[in-house]
Formats: C-alpha cells, sequence, structure tokens
C-alpha cells in the first residue's frame, strides 16, 4: 500500500490471489504493463485501488464495489486495461468504480468484458464525476443487476456531478451484449454542451427502459456518427431519451428486437432535431414517445444501412459495421470524412470515423479480437503477459513465447517429476519450475534430502545408501574372517563378508591371531594382541627360560615332579620335593617342560573344538 499516488510506479510485476480491505492486489502506486489474477477486496477494488493504469491485465477479481479498479480522490487515468470475469458483488462497478466527488476521469483502450455487478454499472460505474475523457473501449457482454434489487447500466453507468459540465468527451465505444434493469449498455445522466460520438451499441438488453442506451437531464449535447442495433427493453429499445435535449445526427437505429428504435418523453425535443440518421426495421415504431414526428424530414432515411455484416443473433464477434460499396447510407451524411468526402452515416463517418483496421496490424475489428492492439490478430505471436495475441480464445497458453516448462510434484516436497511436464507461463496449480525428484511419490525423497541408510536413493543423486549416508556404521576390514578387523576404517550402511565392527586385530591375515585369542606360550607369537607372546605363564613376575629368562618352572610355583627329590640345597623356600631357587630337582628333568607339554596339549584341545565349532 502506497498512500502518496504519484510517489511510486510499480511496473512488469504479477499479482495473485491476494486480499485486502481495498485494493486486492495493489492500493496506491502507479501501475504499469502488469498483471493481476484471482485478487479480492471485502470492500473496494479487488485488484487495485489508486490513480493510474497503463497496460495493465486483471482476471477473476472480486469485491464489494469496484469488483477489480476503484479510483481515489486523485481521479482515475487508463490508458490500456483488459478487464474479465471480476465481479462487484454488492454494490457497483463490476469492473471500474469511481465514485470520488468532482475527479478528473480519463480512459483509453480499455477493454472490458465478462463482468458483472450487484448494482449499476455491470462493466464500469462512474458517479460524481467533474471531467470525463472517455476513447477507444470494447465494453461487452457485461451484467448491471445481479442481486435483484435494481441495477442500471449494463455495459457503461454514469453520472455528472452538475449538469453545466462541458468537460467530458465520450468516442469510439464499442458496447455490445450487455444487460441491466433499465440502459441495459449505457446510462449518462447530467451534462450540458459537450459531444457522443462514434457510438455502437448492439445486442443490449434492458427489462426495463433504454436497451442499448438511457440519456437522461442532457442539455445542448449532441449524438452522432452512432448505431444502436439490435438492442431489447420494453420502452426505448434502441435509445431512451428523458428530460433533455440534444441533437441527433449521422446515426442508425436499426433491428430493434423490442421497443422502439427511439423513444423521448416529457417534451425533451422542443429545441432538438434528429437528422441525416436512419432508422430501419425497428418491431415496434422506429420513434415513440411524447413526438414521432421528429424525425419527419431532415434527410432522415429508412433504408437498409448496408453494413458489411449484421445479424441480430446477439453475437458481438461477427458483426462488420462499415458499410458496403453499395450502401446507401455512404455520402449521405451531414459534414466530412477524415478523408474530406461527404460524411457517411454510421461509427465509420465522421472525423472519428473507426477505421475498419483501427490498429493497422492487417486484420479488420471482425476478426482482430483486440483492434486496438497491433501485435494482437489471429495468428499472432502468443506472448506471456496476459493477453490473447493470436486471438484463438485462449490466455497465454502452452507454448506462449516466455513461458516455460513446468512439472508435476504430486507429493508436493517442492521437486517436480521429470515425466510429467507442461509448457506455460505460469505454473499450474501442484506444479514446479523443477524437474530433480526421482520419485514423486514419496515427499521424504528428493534432492533436499538426508541420504539415510533404508535401502533407496533418497537424495536422488544416483547412489543408493552410499559411504556418506547419514547413518553410516563404521566397520573395519577383516581380511582373514575371524571376527576382528584392522584398525582403519570404512564406512558402509550394512555389514558384508570381510567386514567387522570390531577392530584391535594385529595380525589380519591370519585367522588364529585376534584380541581374545588363546596365548600359547613361549613360541614367540602375540595371537592374543596384546601386545607380547605369552612368558610368565604362572604370573610370578619372571620370564620363563624358553623366553631367555630365569623362571625354570613357570607353570606355577610347587613340586618338581611326582616322586622327585630336590637338592636341598639352601634357598629351597617351599620346602622339600620343590626347586624354588631353580638349582634343579633331583629324579626329575626340568619342570618347566613338564608343564609346557601341559600346555601344548590344552591348546590342540582348544583348537579342535574352535574348528568343530566353524563347521
Amino acid at each position: 500500500r502506497y498512500d502518496a499516488a504519484d510517489a511510486v510506479k510499480i511496473q512488469d510485476s504479477l499479482f495473485i490471489n491476494n486480499t485486502a480491505e481495498s485494493g486486492g492486489g495493489a492500493y496506491g502506486p502507479r501501475v504499469h504493463t502488469s498483471d493481476f489474477f484471482g485478487n479480492s477486496a471485502t470492500d473496494n477494488g479487488g485488484s487495485y485501488t489508486g490513480s493510474e493504469l497503463s497496460d495493465v491485465r486483471i482476471d477473476n477479481s472480486t469485491a464489494a464495489r469496484g469488483g477489480a479498479v476503484s479510483g481515489t480522490k486523485d481521479g482515475l487515468r487508463i490508458d490500456g486495461l483488459v478487464v474479465t470475469n471480476s465481479t462487484a458483488t454488492s454494490g457497483d462497478g463490476g469492473a471500474i468504480l469511481s465514485d470520488e466527488t468532482r475527479v478528473e476521469i480519463n480512459f483509453e483502450n480499455l477493454r472490458i468484458h465478462g463482468n458483472s455487478a450487484c448494482g449499476n454499472g455491470g462493466g464500469i460505474s462512474i458517479d460524481l464525476l467533474h471531467t470525463l475523457a472517455f476513447h477507444d473501449a470494447q465494453i461487452w457482454d457485461n451484467q448491471a443487476n445481479t442481486c435483484g434489487s435494481g441495477g442500471d447500466g449494463g455495459g457503461l453507468w454514469a453520472r455528472s456531478l452538475q449538469p453545466d459540465n462541458e468537460d467530458i468527451d465520450v468516442s469510439g465505444l464499442y458496447i455490445c451484449g450487455n444487460s441491466a434493469e433499465n440502459a441495459g449498455g449505457m446510462y449518462f445522466k447530467n451534462g450540458q454542451n459537450f459531444t457522443l460520438s462514434n457510438l455502437a451499441l448492439t445486442h443490449n438488453t434492458a427489462t426495463g427502459t433504454g436497451g442499448g442506451a438511457w440519456l437522461r437531464r442532457l442539455e445542448g449535447v449532441t449524438l452522432e456518427q452512432s448505431v444502436f442495433l439490435g438492442n431489447t427493453a420494453a420502452a426505448g429499445g434502441g435509445l431512451y431519451v428523458q428530460l433533455a435535449r440534444l441533437d441527433i445526427v449521422n446515426s442508425v437505429f436499426a433491428y430493434t428486437l423490442a421497443g422502439d428504435g427511439l423513444t423521448m418523453t416529457s417534451s425533451a425535443w422542443a429545441d432538438a432535431t434528429v437528422s441525416y440518421s436512419n432508422f430501419y426495421e425497428n418491431l415496434s415504431d422506429d420513434v415513440g414517445g411524447t413526438d414521432s414526428s421528429v424525425i419527419s424530414g431532415n434527410n432522415n432515411l429508412s433504408v437498409d444501412p448496408g453494413f458489411a455484416s449484421f445479424t441480430a443473433d446477439g453475437d458481438c464477434s461477427n458483426e462488420a459495421l462499415w458499410l458496403s460499396s453499395s450502401s446507401a447510407l455512404s455520402d449521405a451524411g451531414s459534414g466530412v470524412d477524415s478523408d474530406g468526402s461527404t460524411g457517411d452515416i454510421g461509427v465509420h463517418g465522421g472525423l472519428d470515423a473507426w477505421e475498419r483496421d483501427q490498429d493497422g496490424d492487417g486484420i479488420d475489428y471482425v476478426s482482430d479480437c483486440d483492434d486496438g492492439d497491433p501485435a494482437t490478430f489471429p495468428g499472432g505471436t502468443e506472448v506471456c503477459g496476459g493477453l490473447d495475441e493470436d486471438c484463438d480464445g485462449t490466455v497465454d497458453e502452452s507454448g506462449a513465447s516466455g513461458g516455460g516448462t513446468w512439472y508435476l510434484d504430486s507429493d508436493e516436497d517442492g521437486y517436480g517429476d521429470p515425466a510429467q511436464s507442461l509448457e506455460g507461463c505460469v505454473a499450474p496449480n501442484g506444479y514446479v519450475g523443477n524437474a530433480t525428484d526421482c520419485d514423486d511419490t514419496d515427499s521424504s525423497i528428493n534432492p533436499g534430502a538426508n541420504e539415510i541408510c533404508d535401502g533407496q536413493d533418497n537424495d536422488c543423486d544416483g547412489q543408493t545408501d552410499p559411504a556418506d549416508s547419514w547413518d553410516v556404521t563404521a566397520f573395519h576390514v577383516d581380511a582373514d574372517g575371524d571376527g576382528f578387523g584392522a584398525e582403519s576404517q570404512v564406512m558402509h550402511c550394512t555389514a558384508s563378508e570381510g567386514l567387522s565392527t570390531q577392530d584391535g586385530d594385529c595380525e589380519d591375515d591370519q585367522s588364529e591371531i585376534y584380541p581374545g585369542a588363546v596365548e600359547i606360550p613361549y613360541d614367540g607369537i602375540d595371537q592374543d594382541c596384546d601386545g607380547a607372546d605369552l612368558c610368565d605363564v604362572d604370573d610370578d613376575g619372571l620370564d620363563a627360560v624358553e623366553c631367555d629368562g630365569t623362571d625354570c618352572d613357570d607353570s606355577q610355583v610347587g613340586p618338581c615332579d611326582t616322586g622327585g627329590t630336590d637338592s636341598g640345597e639352601t634357598g629351597d623356600l617351599n620346602g622339600p620335593d620343590s626347586d624354588s631357587n631353580c638349582h634343579g630337582c633331583s629324579g626329575q628333568g626340568g619342570g618347566s617342560l613338564g608343564w609346557l607339554s601341559v600346555g601344548l596339549l590344552a591348546l590342540a584341545l582348544r583348537r579342535r573344538e574352535k574348528a568343530s565349532s566353524r563347521g
């Protein structure tokens, strides 16, 4: 929100699905070359509240009043605006609302299609205006009075603040297919000494008065070069004039389906004229009301207009309102055309005549879906930006220039499935702009996930359970298969042959050597990996003589041998039959060797048992 309207300009922006009390998409700034989709406001201006728009598209916008746009006290200036499918749910102005007092309104190049209002102005509602310049607009298929409690001006509803206002200039409006309680196409009240020119009001409907338009309380106003075709109302099917004095010139009232072509009330025509105009095949009367003789004389006609194409079928898209080469209305009007020739009757006559190809792109306005934009025509290049440049009825479809490829994100983890994609300007719901998910059915699997030991490629790097997995286990290489590995580590998720979680093997190429193995005394080998051979079996602190120690009997402190006698030498502290000082025992051949035999036998038995347990 920016309260200083002229201080900030926003351009090349996209506003989607925003909500506010006022100005659902933006409040205050000037906005250029931007798009608004799906915005809403609880009060006014579903997409925008401010004073300046240029080259903007708004679709599917909602507010209580001013369904898409709401002006401010600074007025409202618009040059290039498309508004579609927007709604004022409880007030006026389905697409645009301006209701500030004494403000300046300047509208150029508007396309207002398919909008609705609970109250007045299904397309546009302008109240209490002071200055109005309004040129070049298509106002098609809008509806007022959707709540059924009263609402006029299906396409345009406008009221001036005071009747002596001369600062009004309206021309080049194409108002078609709109509906309301009164003034199906256009309602205009209050004003003096201005001109309404080159207006086409076709296929509009009112349940009450003024199918094409209702003009009220106008003084000294000229209506020229305009056509009222195929409109419907209970009274004034083409044009309903009330309490107004105006001159009608070079205009056509034809093919009215219900109500008179022109209806006048309240002695409005004392100082008015209808001249150089044509009345043809109006279902009721050409003129009704207080003075039907107003069309007598004054070079008025009652002939087939001879349009290039027009059928009262309610279809705005197939009518060509320029005159055929044989039309009786050619050079039959008052004044001159822009080429200096005698004026034609209808919207293609006069100094502000409609051009058959108004934007110069080589396509006439019947075939061109936007004849105000030279970049828009059948066969044009669709460009992302909210417009239908190729006139195929679809906006920003697949293949549009400047679009991207979007990938389905079924598991909503922010990563797309490379096998399922769409082309488009904006990501469809459920699609993302990357194609990096390797399993779009599992939200825990994506390039941003942690790799864990679960047999899956969690982070989509093409590897399953790699060594850097989050919960990896440290193993040791067990080359000899004895259940113990070397000190160095290898990281794996699962155990496999040749790996062990236990380290400490001091000889990993010999299966009999590992921590906890049976140690064989005096063989010079460290079987249990405690750092040394076993040389002190009896744990008396002395290594055996087999290890170059001093203990002659390393099995234990005890008898030399059965039946033996010691030498009885001094120093035998353990009594008879002992040789605790290692001077030798009588009748026995060295105690340590006897015990060594016992140890070797025990070791052999243990190895047999171990081999049996391994199968």
